[in-house]
């Protein structure tokens, strides 16, 4: 099932584009500049890019930051009818991801040598063994994709020299970490992970908010941050069910306040 430069169309291209807007993103942040899109109905649902590092999540590969957006949109684990387009050939864990989600297609920028699992290394996406098999088409876009790939690594390496020459380089510290450092940790990263998804939600309330006042809908609608603020409390235990019913009651407020800003700035 595995194919090089065939079953290419037009509408290939333009999505692998995408997932080189995505990489180029990536880049910009100084992780390794990798990016991916899915598609689903000819139109791209989910896009992310490597945040390994921002993230300190060895799992954070753009087409598996991707694919975890498009279940939550699509709400079901499975991703059939979904196609993949990711800058460099996806990895074992991605490949791996790929066939649990039952995606129809992977099309990729770039070779890896090192670890591609869709046709370099292995074939994953082919292996009959398994209980899913998908089309995986590589080569699009490679010369683009794989320049932003080299470059980043050339700039990677000369500033790691000049640093070692002017003696400023440092290796990975070894890090003792006890337990409260651990739970500390945990905070921190489940503080992060909120603010960044309410700046998402602020995002998508802004956009929400300008589709309603374009078609002359009400911005707010009472029932509706109720039902949200019952559901919120419908996730505790009944001794925190109050608590929960504040926590939501107050970022309703907030993002009725943000969408409010917005819509005044308009």
């Amino acid at each position: 099932m595995n194919s090089f430069m065939k079953n290419i169309t037009q509408k290939d291209i333009d999505f692998m584009q995408v997932a080189l807007d995505e990489a180029k993103l990536a880049a910009s942040e100084d992780e390794v500049p990798i990016g991916a899109c899915v598609v689903f109905e000819g139109r791209v649902i989910a896009r992310a890019h490597n945040r390994r590092e921002s993230d300190k999540s060895p799992w954070a590969h753009a087409e598996f930051l991707a694919m975890q957006q498009a279940a939550e949109i699509l709400d079901r684990w499975r991703l059939s009818g979904c196609s993949v387009y990711v800058t460099l050939e996806p990895c074992l864990m991605c490949a791996g991801l790929m066939i649990n989600s039952r995606i129809d297609r992977c099309v990729y920028g770039s070779s890896d040598p090192k670890g591609g699992a869709l046709g370099t290394l292995y074939n994953v996406h082919a292996d009959e063994r398994l209980n899913h098999e998908f089309e995986a088409v590589g080569g699009v876009l490679e010369d683009e994709c794989s320049k932003l790939l080299k470059d980043f690594f050339i700039r990677r390496r000369k500033e790691r020299k000049q640093s070692k020459e002017e003696g400023t380089y440092e290796k990975p510290a070894h890090i003792d970490i006890d337990d409260l450092d651990c739970l500390r940790s945990q905070i921190n990263i489940i503080d992060k992970q909120m603010f960044s998804l309410l700046q998402q939600r602020f995002d998508v309330a802004a956009l929400i908010a300008r589709y309603k006042e374009s078609h002359g809908m009400d911005i707010f609608d009472p029932q509706r941050e109720n039902d949200k603020c019952l559901w919120a409390e419908s996730l505790a235990d009944d001794d925190e069910k109050d608590l929960y019913g504040r926590i939501m009651s107050e970022l309703m407020e907030v993002s009725r306040e943000y969408e409010k800003r917005i819509n005044d700035k308009q």
